[in-house]
């Protein structure tokens, strides 16, 4: 009866212990060695202006390759190439499709995106990624971009602005740090276990919205790693507001988001991960930059991203 209770009382204790097994979760690539990140996203969006309703429909997809040239003090040297861009974006006006293996020249707006997309997986551009996630420095952006403008010798300088605009807004320092950072920057500082909660803060300074996220670790298996994350987007006052097409705005859009990440337990890398994010608010804009007045427009914005190491199908 004794051996029967000591067994017993042994088993409990190996089970604590397991239940108690901390691990550390953080970025381990390997020099040389190139890591993909594959994305397809869907933003449903409605807008309410002048009385008017009007439903947005918004589909991404893209294959980013992050190959680590090595290491940077205790950060990592990433060269990023975007191997293939598409956007679709449907609204009652119709239906618009580009994507970066095409050159479509419908219009000169279908060109120059099109194009746009092409000479952004022309060259790559360098970031410095901490190994908790969170990009420290982008590097060669700007290069990236002026090449792209490049491609269009007869359209005007002021369209060329706006072609900037869009693309600093979509893809550029800030947009990259704050998307990437979503999904990235998801490591806690030290080790943790099951049970455990670590909140991770960032900003997506492209809609001036402060972001917190609460993860746990929901499974640990003998090669990956399952997190789930709940986030609250709160609006922020930075010093610079957005601007559309060179008109002042200011988007407040406030929500919260959930998220199920699984990570390859050697490197930390995603192997897979779906996002689903409900934002509310409204965008204040002025009709040119003289105007003193501003005009809400009412936003309501669901989006859903699934992310993989496979290539975008």
């Amino acid at each position: 009866m004794r051996k029967l209770w000591m067994f017993a009382f042994a088993g409990a204790l190996l089970l604590t212990s397991c239940g108690n097994d901390k691990v550390d979760l953080a970025l381990h690539l390997k020099e040389g060695e190139t890591y993909k990140q594959s994305t397809s996203a869907t933003v449903d969006m409605e807008q309410e202006f002048m009385g008017q309703k009007m439903s947005t429909e918004v589909n991404y997809k893209g294959d980013v390759d992050f190959h680590v040239n090595g290491m940077e003090g205790d950060a990592y040297d990433v060269d990023v190439t975007y191997k293939f861009l598409s956007l679709e974006m449907k609204s009652p006006q119709g239906t618009m499709t580009f994507d970066s293996e095409t050159v479509d020249t419908t219009n000169i707006m279908t060109e120059l995106m099109t194009k746009m997309l092409q000479g952004l997986k022309s060259d790559s551009f360098t970031i410095i990624l901490e190994k908790t996630g969170k990009v420290k420095e982008v590097k060669g952006l700007d290069v990236l971009f002026e090449n792209v403008l490049g491609e269009f010798p007869n359209v005007p300088q002021m369209q060329k602005e706006q072609l900037k605009q869009q693309m600093n807004a979509s893809y550029g320092e800030d947009a990259l740090k704050g998307n990437f950072e979503m999904l990235s920057a998801i490591f806690p500082e030290k080790t943790v276990g099951k049970g455990d909660v670590w909140t991770i803060e960032t900003q997506l300074k492209a809609i001036n919205t402060s972001v917190s996220t609460d993860y746990h670790i929901e499974e640990i298996a003998g090669d990956y790693i399952v997190l789930k994350g709940e986030t609250t987007l709160t609006p922020e006052d930075f010093n610079e507001a957005p601007k559309l097409n060179s008109i002042p705005g200011d988007l407040n859009l406030e929500g919260t988001y959930t998220s199920v990440i699984k990570l390859d337990k050697e490197t930390g890398w995603i192997i897979d991960a779906t996002m689903e994010q409900d934002l509310e608010g409204d965008m204040k804009v002025k009709m040119s930059p003289a105007d003193e007045e501003e005009m809400s427009i009412p936003m309501k914005m669901n989006q859903k991203l699934h992310i993989t190491d496979k290539e975008v199908e």
